[in-house]
Protein backbone atom coordinates (compact mmCIF):
# COMPACT_ATOMS: atom_id res chain seq x y z
CA UNK A 1 0.00 0.00 0.00
CA UNK A 2 2.96 2.32 1.18
CA UNK A 3 4.62 1.53 -2.13
CA UNK A 4 1.50 2.48 -4.39
CA UNK A 5 1.14 5.83 -2.91
CA UNK A 6 4.54 6.47 -2.94
CA UNK A 7 4.32 5.65 -6.50
CA UNK A 8 1.30 8.23 -7.20
CA UNK A 9 2.43 10.53 -5.53
CA UNK A 10 5.69 9.96 -7.75
CA UNK A 11 3.61 10.46 -10.93
CA UNK A 12 2.17 13.45 -10.19
CA UNK A 13 5.14 15.34 -9.72
CA UNK A 14 6.39 13.87 -13.23
CA UNK A 15 7.08 16.89 -15.54
CA UNK A 16 4.88 16.68 -18.44
CA UNK A 17 6.04 15.64 -21.83
CA UNK A 18 5.44 18.14 -24.20
CA UNK A 19 3.96 17.03 -28.27
CA UNK A 20 6.78 16.01 -30.40
CA UNK A 21 7.73 18.56 -32.92
CA UNK A 22 9.69 17.75 -36.15
CA UNK A 23 12.58 18.21 -34.36
CA UNK A 24 11.89 15.45 -31.66
CA UNK A 25 10.84 12.92 -34.40
CA UNK A 26 14.47 13.88 -36.34
CA UNK A 27 16.20 13.04 -33.44
CA UNK A 28 14.22 9.90 -32.66
CA UNK A 29 14.41 8.81 -35.90
CA UNK A 30 18.48 9.86 -36.16
CA UNK A 31 18.69 7.74 -32.51
CA UNK A 32 16.98 4.08 -34.23
CA UNK A 33 19.19 4.34 -37.22
CA UNK A 34 22.52 4.66 -35.13
CA UNK A 35 21.45 1.90 -32.69
CA UNK A 36 20.83 -0.65 -35.83
CA UNK A 37 23.93 0.36 -37.68
CA UNK A 38 26.10 0.24 -34.21
CA UNK A 39 24.01 -3.29 -33.26
CA UNK A 40 24.64 -4.58 -36.66
CA UNK A 41 28.60 -3.18 -36.78
CA UNK A 42 29.23 -5.14 -33.35
CA UNK A 43 27.42 -8.29 -34.96
CA UNK A 44 29.47 -8.41 -37.67
CA UNK A 45 32.96 -7.66 -35.65
CA UNK A 46 32.60 -10.03 -32.88
CA UNK A 47 36.44 -9.89 -31.72
CA UNK A 48 36.07 -6.84 -29.86
CA UNK A 49 32.28 -6.68 -28.69
CA UNK A 50 31.10 -8.46 -25.48
CA UNK A 51 27.97 -10.44 -25.39
CA UNK A 52 26.70 -8.37 -22.16
CA UNK A 53 27.74 -5.04 -24.74
CA UNK A 54 25.81 -6.92 -28.02
CA UNK A 55 22.83 -7.30 -25.35
CA UNK A 56 22.93 -4.02 -24.29
CA UNK A 57 22.94 -2.28 -27.40
CA UNK A 58 19.78 -4.34 -28.64
CA UNK A 59 17.79 -3.88 -25.92
CA UNK A 60 18.20 -0.54 -26.72
CA UNK A 61 17.30 -0.52 -30.30
CA UNK A 62 13.92 -2.46 -29.32
CA UNK A 63 13.02 -0.05 -27.02
CA UNK A 64 13.51 2.82 -29.50
CA UNK A 65 11.85 1.03 -32.28
CA UNK A 66 9.33 0.01 -30.23
CA UNK A 67 8.70 3.25 -28.13
CA UNK A 68 9.23 6.86 -27.63
CA UNK A 69 12.96 7.28 -27.13
CA UNK A 70 11.81 10.83 -25.29
CA UNK A 71 10.85 8.47 -22.74
CA UNK A 72 14.23 6.49 -22.50
CA UNK A 73 14.74 6.85 -18.77
CA UNK A 74 11.85 4.34 -17.51
CA UNK A 75 13.58 1.64 -20.41
CA UNK A 76 14.85 -1.43 -17.76
CA UNK A 77 18.10 -1.41 -19.55
CA UNK A 78 18.43 2.36 -19.18
CA UNK A 79 17.45 2.58 -15.72
CA UNK A 80 20.13 -0.34 -14.56
CA UNK A 81 23.14 1.14 -16.48
CA UNK A 82 22.62 5.23 -16.70
CA UNK A 83 20.07 6.49 -13.87
CA UNK A 84 20.42 6.93 -9.90
CA UNK A 85 16.86 6.82 -8.76
CA UNK A 86 16.34 7.41 -5.28
CA UNK A 87 18.81 5.48 -2.86
CA UNK A 88 19.38 6.80 0.67
CA UNK A 89 22.54 8.21 0.24
CA UNK A 90 20.88 10.76 -2.58
CA UNK A 91 19.40 12.44 1.04
CA UNK A 92 22.65 13.33 2.31
CA UNK A 93 23.89 14.68 -0.87
CA UNK A 94 20.88 16.90 -1.05
CA UNK A 95 21.30 17.80 2.69
CA UNK A 96 24.69 19.03 2.33
CA UNK A 97 24.11 21.00 -1.21
CA UNK A 98 21.08 22.55 0.71
CA UNK A 99 23.78 23.93 3.10
CA UNK A 100 25.84 25.98 0.48
CA UNK A 101 25.51 29.54 0.91
CA UNK A 102 24.97 29.88 -2.91
CA UNK A 103 22.06 26.82 -3.17
CA UNK A 104 19.34 29.49 -3.43
CA UNK A 105 21.21 31.60 -6.05
CA UNK A 106 22.88 28.76 -8.27
CA UNK A 107 22.31 25.48 -6.86
CA UNK A 108 18.89 25.24 -6.57
CA UNK A 109 18.11 26.41 -10.08
CA UNK A 110 20.17 24.26 -11.76
CA UNK A 111 18.80 20.91 -10.36
CA UNK A 112 15.87 21.75 -11.79
CA UNK A 113 14.34 18.86 -13.79
CA UNK A 114 13.78 18.06 -17.71
CA UNK A 115 10.69 16.19 -18.75
CA UNK A 116 13.07 14.71 -21.80
CA UNK A 117 13.79 11.05 -20.70
CA UNK A 118 10.66 10.96 -18.53
CA UNK A 119 13.02 11.01 -15.31
CA UNK A 120 11.76 9.46 -11.64
CA UNK A 121 11.16 12.55 -9.79
CA UNK A 122 13.14 12.13 -6.38
CA UNK A 123 10.32 12.31 -3.68
CA UNK A 124 12.20 14.49 -1.23
CA UNK A 125 12.99 17.32 -3.76
CA UNK A 126 10.46 16.57 -6.73
CA UNK A 127 11.63 19.58 -8.79
CA UNK A 128 14.93 17.20 -9.27
CA UNK A 129 15.80 13.86 -9.10
CA UNK A 130 17.96 11.93 -7.48
CA UNK A 131 20.54 11.14 -10.55
CA UNK A 132 20.51 15.10 -10.97
CA UNK A 133 21.24 15.29 -7.09
CA UNK A 134 23.87 13.02 -7.29
CA UNK A 135 25.71 14.28 -10.14
CA UNK A 136 25.90 18.24 -8.50
CA UNK A 137 27.30 16.52 -5.19
CA UNK A 138 30.15 15.77 -6.89
CA UNK A 139 30.80 18.67 -8.48
CA UNK A 140 30.23 20.86 -5.60
CA UNK A 141 32.55 18.63 -3.80
CA UNK A 142 35.22 19.42 -6.67
CA UNK A 143 34.60 22.86 -7.03
CA UNK A 144 35.36 22.93 -2.98
CA UNK A 145 38.64 21.30 -3.32
CA UNK A 146 39.63 23.13 -6.54
CA UNK A 147 38.55 26.85 -5.33
CA UNK A 148 37.08 27.12 -8.77
CA UNK A 149 33.14 26.93 -10.11
CA UNK A 150 32.56 24.79 -12.64
CA UNK A 151 31.66 27.96 -14.87
CA UNK A 152 35.36 29.20 -14.88
CA UNK A 153 36.99 26.36 -16.78
CA UNK A 154 37.23 26.63 -20.14
CA UNK A 155 36.73 22.78 -21.50
CA UNK A 156 35.48 19.38 -20.00
CA UNK A 157 36.38 16.18 -20.99
CA UNK A 158 34.45 13.61 -19.57
CA UNK A 159 35.38 10.03 -20.00
CA UNK A 160 31.55 7.93 -19.56
CA UNK A 161 28.68 9.99 -19.69
CA UNK A 162 26.13 8.15 -19.13
CA UNK A 163 23.11 9.83 -21.40
CA UNK A 164 24.46 13.57 -20.86
CA UNK A 165 22.97 14.29 -17.64
CA UNK A 166 26.19 15.87 -16.04
CA UNK A 167 27.01 17.67 -19.51
CA UNK A 168 23.54 19.16 -19.24
CA UNK A 169 24.28 19.98 -15.84
CA UNK A 170 27.25 22.17 -16.55
CA UNK A 171 25.43 24.11 -18.72
CA UNK A 172 22.77 24.71 -16.62
CA UNK A 173 25.66 25.75 -13.94
CA UNK A 174 26.49 28.36 -16.34
CA UNK A 175 29.73 26.53 -18.21
CA UNK A 176 30.06 28.05 -21.79
CA UNK A 177 33.19 26.47 -22.50
CA UNK A 178 34.11 23.19 -24.65
CA UNK A 179 32.69 19.96 -23.39
CA UNK A 180 33.78 16.27 -24.89
CA UNK A 181 32.52 13.21 -23.90
CA UNK A 182 33.93 9.74 -24.56
CA UNK A 183 32.16 6.52 -24.76
CA UNK A 184 31.30 3.33 -26.01
CA UNK A 185 28.85 4.13 -29.24
CA UNK A 186 25.38 3.17 -28.06
CA UNK A 187 25.83 5.51 -25.30
CA UNK A 188 27.18 8.14 -27.34
CA UNK A 189 24.06 7.89 -29.26
CA UNK A 190 22.01 8.27 -26.15
CA UNK A 191 23.76 11.50 -25.47
CA UNK A 192 23.72 12.64 -28.96
CA UNK A 193 19.73 12.23 -28.28
CA UNK A 194 19.47 13.28 -25.19
CA UNK A 195 22.04 16.53 -25.47
CA UNK A 196 20.31 17.23 -28.95
CA UNK A 197 16.58 17.33 -27.57
CA UNK A 198 17.64 20.28 -24.99
CA UNK A 199 19.07 21.65 -27.57
CA UNK A 200 22.98 21.37 -26.57
CA UNK A 201 23.69 20.05 -29.41
CA UNK A 202 23.31 21.49 -33.08
CA UNK A 203 24.43 22.18 -36.10
CA UNK A 204 25.58 26.13 -35.24
CA UNK A 205 27.37 25.11 -32.00
CA UNK A 206 30.57 22.74 -32.18
CA UNK A 207 31.42 23.51 -28.08
CA UNK A 208 29.59 20.01 -27.33
CA UNK A 209 30.97 16.44 -28.98
CA UNK A 210 29.94 12.90 -28.48
CA UNK A 211 32.58 10.24 -29.30
CA UNK A 212 33.95 7.01 -29.02
CA UNK A 213 37.00 6.86 -29.37
CA UNK A 214 40.69 7.92 -28.66
CA UNK A 215 41.84 8.93 -32.13
CA UNK A 216 38.84 11.44 -31.88
CA UNK A 217 39.39 12.44 -28.62
CA UNK A 218 43.18 13.35 -29.41
CA UNK A 219 41.77 15.44 -32.45
CA UNK A 220 39.24 17.40 -29.96
CA UNK A 221 42.06 18.26 -27.28
CA UNK A 222 44.24 19.33 -29.94
CA UNK A 223 42.04 21.39 -31.16
CA UNK A 224 40.21 22.70 -28.01
CA UNK A 225 44.07 22.85 -27.00
CA UNK A 226 43.71 26.84 -26.12
CA UNK A 227 40.60 26.64 -23.82
CA UNK A 228 41.48 26.58 -20.65
CA UNK A 229 41.41 26.02 -17.52
CA UNK A 230 40.70 21.64 -18.12
CA UNK A 231 39.20 19.74 -16.52
CA UNK A 232 38.94 15.48 -16.91
CA UNK A 233 35.94 13.92 -15.64
CA UNK A 234 35.09 10.08 -14.62
CA UNK A 235 32.87 10.15 -12.23
CA UNK A 236 32.36 5.99 -11.54
CA UNK A 237 33.17 5.20 -15.23
CA UNK A 238 36.98 4.65 -15.36
CA UNK A 239 37.33 2.28 -12.53
CA UNK A 240 34.43 -0.23 -14.18
CA UNK A 241 36.54 0.08 -17.53
CA UNK A 242 38.72 -2.79 -18.70
CA UNK A 243 42.15 -2.11 -17.52
CA UNK A 244 43.02 -2.44 -20.87
CA UNK A 245 41.39 0.80 -21.59
CA UNK A 246 41.96 2.88 -18.42
CA UNK A 247 45.58 3.16 -18.96
CA UNK A 248 45.40 4.44 -22.13
CA UNK A 249 44.06 7.71 -19.98
CA UNK A 250 47.06 8.94 -17.95
CA UNK A 251 49.14 9.99 -21.39
CA UNK A 252 46.72 12.34 -21.69
CA UNK A 253 46.15 13.38 -18.30
CA UNK A 254 49.10 16.29 -18.53
CA UNK A 255 47.10 18.32 -20.89
CA UNK A 256 44.77 19.08 -17.98
CA UNK A 257 44.36 21.33 -15.25
CA UNK A 258 42.33 19.53 -12.80
CA UNK A 259 41.06 16.08 -12.81
CA UNK A 260 37.87 14.68 -10.65
CA UNK A 261 37.39 10.88 -10.74
CA UNK A 262 34.68 8.85 -8.30
CA UNK A 263 35.26 5.59 -8.33
CA UNK A 264 34.05 2.04 -5.69
CA UNK A 265 37.25 0.40 -4.42
CA UNK A 266 36.16 -3.01 -5.67
CA UNK A 267 34.93 -3.39 -9.22
CA UNK A 268 34.74 -7.30 -9.75
CA UNK A 269 38.53 -8.45 -8.91
CA UNK A 270 39.73 -5.56 -9.77
CA UNK A 271 40.86 -3.55 -6.50
CA UNK A 272 40.81 -0.16 -7.48
CA UNK A 273 41.96 1.73 -3.92
CA UNK A 274 45.08 0.09 -4.61
CA UNK A 275 44.72 0.94 -8.28
CA UNK A 276 44.00 4.95 -8.09
CA UNK A 277 46.55 5.31 -5.30
CA UNK A 278 49.16 4.07 -7.56
CA UNK A 279 47.61 6.62 -10.22
CA UNK A 280 47.89 9.51 -7.28
CA UNK A 281 52.11 8.62 -6.85
CA UNK A 282 52.46 8.63 -10.44
CA UNK A 283 50.84 12.10 -10.81
CA UNK A 284 52.50 13.50 -7.70
CA UNK A 285 54.90 15.21 -9.91
CA UNK A 286 52.66 17.30 -11.84
CA UNK A 287 49.53 17.53 -9.70
CA UNK A 288 48.33 18.30 -5.87
CA UNK A 289 46.56 14.63 -5.36
CA UNK A 290 43.86 14.38 -2.84
CA UNK A 291 41.75 10.91 -2.54
CA UNK A 292 38.95 11.16 -0.24
CA UNK A 293 36.56 8.59 1.13
CA UNK A 294 32.73 8.94 0.66
CA UNK A 295 31.59 8.90 4.66
CA UNK A 296 28.29 8.85 3.51
CA UNK A 297 28.96 6.09 0.59
CA UNK A 298 31.15 3.53 1.88
CA UNK A 299 33.30 2.16 -0.51
CA UNK A 300 33.69 4.46 -2.77
CA UNK A 301 35.83 7.99 -2.76
CA UNK A 302 37.08 10.52 -5.08
CA UNK A 303 40.23 11.39 -6.33
CA UNK A 304 40.74 14.88 -6.42
CA UNK A 305 43.72 16.61 -8.70
CA UNK A 306 45.17 20.19 -9.35
CA UNK A 307 48.33 20.60 -11.56
CA UNK A 308 51.24 22.45 -9.32
CA UNK A 309 51.75 25.94 -9.77
CA UNK A 310 55.70 26.57 -11.15
CA UNK A 311 57.45 28.12 -8.03
CA UNK A 312 58.40 31.50 -8.60
CA UNK A 313 62.13 32.33 -9.16
CA UNK A 314 63.99 35.13 -8.33
CA UNK A 315 67.93 36.00 -8.61
CA UNK A 316 69.58 38.08 -6.29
Amino acid sequence: MVNWFKGLLLKLFELPMPPADERDLALAQKLRDELSTIEARGCSSRENVTDTWLEFSSELRRHADAGDPREFLQWPVVRKSMFVSNPRYVAEELRWLRRLPDWESRWKPALRESPIGRPRPYPRYPRSSGNLIHHAYSLARFETFGDIRVDALGMVYEFGGGYGSMARLFRQLGFAGQYLIQDLPAFSAMQRFYLGSLGYLSAESNTMECVSDFESVDEKLGSWRDAAPKLFLATWSLSESPVVVRELVPERLSAFDFLLIAFQHRFEDLDNLEYFNSWGDALAGQFDVKIEELRHLPGNSYFFASKKQPEDSCSG
